[in-house]
């Protein structure tokens, strides 16, 4: 009896377990591992970001507070990603000079919204630059204007990006692996480097 009664007791058990256990089963296979949550989450705010842009007619500071408010807590982003959806339309341009000039009028609009969105980022020229070299990699049209693209930012008026911010990211690029993407950009912006490098001794 006390057999039948423990075998009843283990049916009774498992009866009670099998629907918890099932119940786990299909929330965790439902769920996003975090690399593909996280990449999930950032393609939704760069979609938002790039629509926000994209429906305004003036991109100044107004725009910036709109931006910042798709999310808060990721200044860093925001800039970045609003700095990939001025430049991207450009590289539908058919020809070198077309996807420069295209990409130096879409900076020079934005150029408020870039230094606006730059006021409450840690070390914005760094974001800005990393965020280039993204939008580049991405994007082969415009990875082939790279250094005029680096030239463009560095001439808006609103000086988001200055020549220590440029020196800094060419230095870095020691570091980086020999086939990197800013190792393959650094170098095709040496002719770049060269020129602010003697015209920073020229002023010195």
């Amino acid at each position: 009896a006390a057999v039948v009664i423990e075998a009843a007791v283990e049916v009774e058990a498992a009866a009670e377990v099998r629907p918890v256990a099932e119940e786990l089963s299909t929330s965790s296979s439902v769920a996003a591992p975090p690399a593909e949550a996280a990449a999930t989450e950032e393609l939704a705010l760069e979609r938002a970001v790039a629509q926000e842009i994209a429906g305004a007619s003036v991109w100044s500071s107004s725009l910036a507070r709109k931006v910042r408010h798709i999310s808060p807590t990721q200044p860093a982003q925001c800039l970045g990603l609003s700095l990939r959806a001025l430049l991207r339309p450009a590289a539908e341009g058919d020809t070198k000079k077309a996807r420069v000039a295209a990409a130096k009028e879409r900076l020079r609009r934005g150029a408020k919204l870039l230094s606006e969105l730059s006021a409450g980022v840690d070390d914005a020229p760094a974001v800005l630059l990393g965020a280039l070299e993204a939008t580049c990699a991405l994007h082969a049209p415009l990875g082939e204007v790279f250094e005029r693209l680096v030239l463009a930012l560095y001439e808006l008026e609103t000086d988001v990006l200055s020549e220590e911010a440029i020196f800094t990211w060419a230095k870095q690029a020691k570091r980086a692996r020999e086939d990197s993407v800013r190792r393959r950009f650094v170098a095709q912006s040496a002719a770049l480097l060269e020129w602010l490098q003697d015209a920073d001794e020229e002023d010195e």
